[in-house]
């Protein structure tokens, strides 16, 4: 019997966008692939067809059913189109999807709400202060120039990745503005932490944050809301569900 004490592993798997190739489509259903055709740029594609079929090896492992026949719903919250977040209906094991370039992450396990964030790292640009101002508040961004100069694009990109997945596990996305949290800065031995959530639907006593390392040039976090203690969080190469290669897990 699993008890707050020894509360289960969480999941993160990883993969590149062209892992999941034309044999892994007869994993999708019918809405999936009509989404999937909708894709033009060939880069799109390839990310959504790998999160997709990811999502369904995943909670196909965890619920012990074949993965084409894991009944995952797309409704959107908003318009009830096919294009919200996946998610199982009766709420078995939640589920969060994320990617950025050639990082394409996978969070799954648990019945708490959780969401999954992975960014690239990449120069802020000539317009980086109106983009600074939609993510960090006043404090943030106080705490963003004391660092060197060559440590702000990693930290902000880390601030971004652990508002978005908090969002995420909210279930708010863009409906609020990522200045309405507050979280820790990310400095070396501290861990993150959700600090205020102003207006947002996120409380804090309940959010629990983990950084995950989805390789060089990339930043990533998973948010947990409620559910108490957030066990292990095993980060794994996508590869061994695909049937590639096997890989080993990382527990952090």
């Amino acid at each position: 019997m699993t008890t707050t004490d020894n509360p289960p592993a969480l999941q993160v798997w990883w993969a590149s966008p062209d892992l999941a190739g034309p044999r892994h489509e007869r994993l999708l259903n019918e809405v999936e692939r009509g989404r999937l055709g909708r894709y033009r740029r060939p880069a799109d594609r390839a990310r959504f067809l790998t999160g997709v079929v990811l999502s369904r090896l995943a909670l196909g492992e965890l619920l012990g059913m074949p993965p084409e026949r894991v009944p995952l719903v797309r409704e959107c919250a908003d318009c009830a189109g096919p294009h919200g977040k996946p998610r199982l209906p009766g709420g078995e094991v939640e589920l969060s999807v994320s990617h950025s370039g050639d990082r394409v992450a996978v969070a799954a396990g648990g019945r708490a709400p959780l969401g999954v964030d992975v960014e690239g790292v990449h120069d802020l640009g000539g317009d980086h202060e109106e983009l600074v101002r939609r993510v960090l508040g006043p404090e943030e961004r106080a705490e963003l120039l004391q660092l060197p100069p060559e440590e702000r694009a990693h930290a902000f990109f880390t601030w971004w990745s652990r508002k978005e997945a908090l969002l995420k596990a909210a279930g708010t996305g863009l409906h609020t503005p990522m200045t309405e949290l507050r979280v820790s800065p990310p400095l070396p031995g501290r861990a993150p932490e959700l600090l205020a959530s102003g207006a947002a639907e996120v409380p804090v006593a309940d959010a629990s944050l983990s950084a995950l390392y989805p390789g060089a040039g990339y930043v990533a976090a998973l948010a947990v809301l409620g559910g108490g203690p957030v066990g292990a969080v095993e980060e794994r190469d996508a590869r061994e569900l695909l049937d590639l290669s096997p890989a080993g897990a990382r527990t952090a």
